[in-house]
């Protein structure tokens, strides 16, 4: 039962982390925002855009709430949206970049003609098709990576303890409390 309650632990851990990471991301977006609205007349098709760019941030806040309230959805939102942002790419014009709080990501960018390269930094996202660039650029986030590989993890281990205890509610209250005693005392 510790190890439940460890893993409990980190799941708020895991909430928090991802309800941070998309604040970061709305705030950047709305500050890219309000930065385009400042420069003069736009059309709305580009406010549009930019709005559509806090839709992934929208899902990483959903997931950190549904981890925070223990809502039964929690480990298939904050896979999903993990694994959005395990891949990031730029091959032929068209790119793809979301991360949702920090992120340290290694691959191979031959525009810089190198080829390894590694990137460090916080919420991003970048959606590009046509854009002329024959760049090729592809990414792997470790720490979204090690997230999903942990999510999936606790799943695991939450699933187990539910089949154990299936039809035997009380055993695990009674269980809880008493663990709970032994934790006061020491």
């Amino acid at each position: 039962m510790t190890q439940v309650l460890k893993a409990r632990d980190k799941i708020l851990i895991l909430g928090w982390y991802q309800i941070i990471g998309g604040l970061i991301g709305i705030g950047l977006s709305i500050l890219l925002l309000v930065r385009v609205l400042n420069q003069g007349p736009n059309n709305g098709g580009t406010i549009f855009m930019l709005m559509l760019i806090s839709i992934p941030f929208l899902l990483s806040l959903y997931a950190g709430y549904s981890c925070i309230k223990n809502h039964s959805n929690k480990f298939l939102i904050s896979k999903v949206n993990q694994a959005f942002q395990v891949a990031s790419f730029s091959i032929a014009g068209t790119a793809y970049t979301y991360y949702s709080g920090a992120h340290f990501s290694i691959g191979i960018d031959t525009t810089l003609n190198s080829i390894f390269d590694f990137k460090l930094g916080l919420s991003a996202f970048n959606l590009e098709f046509n854009s002329g660039s024959d760049n090729y650029v592809v990414y792997v986030n470790l720490i979204a990576f090690y997230l999903l590989f942990k999510i999936m993890k606790y799943e695991e281990l939450m699933d187990e303890v539910a089949e154990k205890y299936v039809g035997n509610e009380s055993y695990l209250d009674d269980e809880f409390i008493t663990n709970q005693n032994k934790n006061k005392n020491v």
